[in-house]
């Protein structure tokens, strides 16, 4: 398994390519994502429309029966309440996925702060108060061992 470089623009281009189009899909705002048409169409049924097509020409309602076909509105109506409930958890997700994103971007900012005040060794050196030497006073005789 090969390490993880987190290189300029990697996070935010996971952020915003990968995180924030899945938040579009889930949402059902990403329509030329098959996934966001059916996350749209949970949605449709989820705000009930009355049985008439919704703007993209979606139904809006589970047309299961009238009264007194008892058995049919309670159908439709715990259908109704399933993709309401459908569309709680896909929010409450998308919210977490953003989080993410906003997380991702501060990190990124982070790694490249840290970048530009990353010290050399020798400046390390410099600043711990000079050269340094091994152990008869001379340069060191190898790299520190960890």
């Amino acid at each position: 398994m090969s390490p993880l470089k987190v290189t300029d623009g990697y996070l935010t281009k996971l952020a915003d390519n990968g995180i924030k189009d899945l938040v579009k899909s889930m949402t059902g705002i990403n329509p030329n994502d098959a996934n966001g048409k059916a996350i749209g169409h949970v949605m449709d049924f989820a705000a009930g429309g009355g049985g008439l097509p919704s703007i993209d020409g979606n139904y809006t309602q589970l047309l299961a029966g009238a009264a007194p076909f008892t058995a049919g509105v309670n159908l439709a109506g715990d259908f109704k309440t399933f993709a309401g409930l459908i569309k709680q958890q896909l929010g409450a997700i998308s919210d977490s996925l953003l989080q993410l994103a906003e997380a991702a971007y501060k990190a990124e900012k982070t790694f490249n702060n840290a970048e530009d005040d990353a010290l050399t060794a020798a400046q390390m050196f410099t600043i711990l108060g000079g050269s340094p030497s091994g152990p008869s006073g001379g340069p060191p005789a190898g790299p520190p061992s960890v």
